[in-house]
């Protein structure tokens, strides 16, 4: 594959007086952009398909594709939140208030089912956008 990539880079390189202007334009502008979308789909298949794994103690996940596996005592997880980015997703959160695992739901048949069973607490929403632009400041009161 990579040769035959290398070959066709060479290959428009050598001939780049003979490719017409709106050609030129695409291998300019959109070549890029395809390789955006290319490398971001191909991020979110190894990154976030995982399958979830339960025993009393931990939380296996395992990439479908790569089959990493990631092992997470349910002792070092403090609990849950929950997020709407890019649909309905928990986010697994250790003990140092770091994002252990991310879980989406479009992934799973029964995701609320699956949320119980994880035996977490739930640590509440992580603030969106708006929620940030118009949080309410707390007053802060002495005795």
């Amino acid at each position: 594959m990579g040769v035959c990539a290398l070959v066709a880079i060479l290959t428009i390189i050598f001939r780049i007086n003979e490719i017409p202007v709106k050609e030129k334009l695409f291998l300019v502008y959109g070549s890029p952009f395809i390789l955006f979308v290319v490398v971001f789909l191909w991020r979110k298949i190894l990154v976030e398909v995982n399958s979830v794994d339960l025993t009393e103690s931990e939380i296996i996940l395992t990439n479908i594709l790569t089959r990493r596996t990631k092992v997470l005592a349910k002792e070092c997880l403090t609990g849950y939140r929950d997020t709407f980015r890019h649909g309905y997703t928990i986010l697994l959160i250790d003990k140092n208030d770091k994002v252990a695992a991310k879980i989406h739901e479009h992934y799973y048949r029964q995701f609320p089912v699956l949320i119980e069973n994880l035996g977490l607490i739930y640590l509440g929403r992580v603030p969106d956008f708006w929620d940030k632009l118009f949080r309410k400041k707390k007053k802060v009161t002495t005795h």
